[in-house]
């Protein structure tokens, strides 16, 4: 049989004869071996029947291929960001430009800042750069440097400043500010241990002082013998803290609060003090370098927290505090003597004023840890106050009106302050000044190589500490009398021109070794018992109110040339209310006179 080769219909013998398909009309071939029929296309199939059931989820569309083109809406958000950023750099350019008054780094970690407040890193830094494009019109050009320490596998202080030491020397023109936005979790603060040699209770002090000379190798050596500020200081150094309950609106208010005050023409007018009543001959010698007509000081316990909003001036634009603190996080105030509570943070806080504030405070600066109500410093920053010198561990200071240590920090900042220094440089010139010098002496058998004598001298310890561990927290260009600098050569900090060496002791009694005071000093001090009794009860009872319980250590101090030998009297005093005690460190001659008497704050 065979089929039509173009509609597949079958032909019988009689219909193939006919040469032609009787169904479609086709011409068919003669030939008898015909090819294989043609099927036709099967239809298509018929579209499934809906069925009743629950939907099938929807697939969400993939996203773009990389390197397709952007859909329009997420090209023109792009493009708008990049017109701010531009917008931006155009304000505050990356590198320092000629006519200027004075030139700083702002040291940051926009990243960290970030995370803590839960908010972008390019927030934070249009935040900062919105502050030094406003702050230039006051004479002033800040560069950012973003640490971002995600970058770093060290991340250690040292680090960060020997990152920053590059970034300042790669600079066209010289910078003198660094201004360190964060707390110590966002740029770490250096930490020391104490090698000083006196005993108190901190273990380590914190400082921004490496950052103010730009050192690391061997810094803490140079620290405590005091060779580091025989340097330059390259930086004067301020730093915005945080507290633990920090938040965004925090960083945009001290900014603000600074362009304002700036807007306003800030000036010291008049200071308001208090003391601890048994300081007043040290704290009235400090405000004699204050050279303003308005001067007002009271003293603690008559003034406490029951009486002191009635001779608190809340117009004060500089405030000086020589009482008492305490690292607990439940007192955040400051005590007068006998542990009354001399001034809170409420009285700061009701500050109508722009206002600096100067603390000898034991703890005055502490922040580390804190939240913005447990710590004096906190609270300020975020009220009306601008800027802020204290320390963060035990202070030293003077009884009397030969002053010392934390007394000479305050005195010089605020002469500084007088003759229109900033805030940093201020600070950084009292440092050095409160280096004093305990010994000074020769050997008659020592020369050089060129027959000159050598000389011997020493650094106080307690100025030491004073020295590393007082900061300034706030904006360091800040001018207490003139906002703009007359001449960026007037403020250059006078290097310290002497190398300590430092003595030893002899420890003579301690209480901690439950010995017998008599014995121990019989048997240790060449000096006539009934002298040294003498001394105790005269000087020491009777002056300080100290018992004989509270004797923690007496100890033998010798120099090189044991030519100068004399000893150290230290008592521990309770002090009602506040937790840490406070201490007497007695200098004594060998001939039993008292020569100095230093005590925590």
């Amino acid at each position: 049989m065979r089929f039509c080769t173009d509609c597949g219909t079958s032909l019988d013998q009689e219909a193939s004869r006919q040469l032609f398909c009787f169904n479609c009309g086709a011409q068919l071939s003669s030939d008898n071996d015909a090819p294989a029929p043609k099927f036709p296309p099967m239809p298509p199939a018929a579209s499934p029947v809906k069925k009743e059931g629950p939907a099938l989820p929807r697939i969400p569309q993939m996203p773009p291929i990389p390197g397709q083109q952007m859909v329009r809406d997420e090209a023109k958000e792009i493009e708008s960001k990049e017109i701010e950023a531009k917008d931006l750099s155009n304000k505050r350019p990356d590198t320092f430009q000629n006519g200027f008054d004075s030139y700083g780094i702002i040291l940051t970690d926009t990243r960290k800042i970030a995370k803590k407040c839960r908010s972008t890193s390019n927030d934070i830094l249009n935040i900062i750069k919105d502050y030094t494009h406003r702050l230039s019109k006051y004479g002033h050009q800040y560069i950012i440097f973003d640490y971002d320490a995600s970058r770093y596998q060290n991340q250690s202080w040292e680090n960060c400043v020997d990152e920053l030491s590059k970034f300042y020397h790669n600079q066209s023109i010289t910078p003198e500010y660094l201004f360190i936005i964060g707390g110590d979790d966002i740029i770490p603060m250096p930490v020391f241990d104490n090698l000083s040699g006196v005993e108190v209770g901190d273990d380590d002090y914190e400082s921004d002082v490496p950052y103010s000379y730009l050192e690391t190798y061997d810094v803490e050596t140079s620290i405590w013998d005091g060779s580091l500020y025989q340097y330059e200081v390259k930086l004067f150094v301020g730093r915005l803290p945080f507290g633990e309950d920090f938040e965004k609106r925090h960083l945009n208010s001290y900014f603000d609060k600074v362009i304002n005050a700036l807007e306003s023409d800030f000036r010291i007018s008049n200071c308001f003090s208090l003391s601890a009543q048994s300081w007043q001959g040290a704290s009235e010698e400090v405000l004699s370098g204050l050279e303003l007509n308005q001067k007002f000081i009271d003293f603690s316990p008559a003034v406490s927290l029951n009486n002191v909003d009635e001779i608190f001036d809340t117009s004060s634009d500089i405030l000086y505090f020589n009482l008492h603190g305490s690292d607990a996080f439940e007192q955040s105030q400051f005590f007068g003597d006998y542990g009354f509570q001399a001034i809170a943070p409420k009285q700061i806080s009701n500050l109508q004023k722009y206002n600096i504030i100067i603390t000898e405070a034991c703890y005055g600066a502490k922040f580390i840890g804190y939240r913005n109500h447990e710590s004096m410093l906190l609270n300020s920053l975020n009220k009306n106050t601008l800027a802020y010198i204290g320390s963060s561990r035990i202070a030293f200071g003077s009884p009397d009106s030969y002053i010392a240590s934390a007394d000479i920090i305050a005195q010089s900042v605020l002469r500084s302050l007088s003759k229109g220094y900033s805030m940093g440089s201020a600070l950084s010139k009292a440092r050095v000044d409160s280096l004093q010098i305990v010994e000074s002496e020769y050997y008659d058998d020592e020369y050089d190589e060129d027959g000159f004598i050598f000389f011997t001298e020493m650094y106080d310890e307690y100025s030491l500490i004073t020295a590393l561990e007082f900061n300034l927290f706030g904006e360091p260009t800040l001018r207490a009398v003139h906002n703009r600098a007359q001449n960026r050569s007037t403020q250059r900090v006078n290097k310290a021109n002497r190398i300590p060496q430092k003595t030893t002791r002899e420890e003579i009694y301690s209480k901690n070794k439950n010995q017998n005071i008599l014995d121990a000093v019989r048997a240790s001090v060449d000096l006539e018992f009934e002298k040294i009794s003498t001394i105790i009860q005269t000087e020491l009872y009777n002056r300080y109110e100290l018992t004989s319980d509270e004797l923690q250590s007496i100890s033998l101090r010798k120099s090189k040339s044991n030519s100068n030998e004399g000893y150290m009297y230290v008592y521990s005093k309770k002090q009602n209310d506040i937790k840490n005690n406070k201490l007497y460190f007695i200098n004594c001659s060998k001939s039993g006179s008292i020569k100095k008497v230093i005590t925590t704050k």
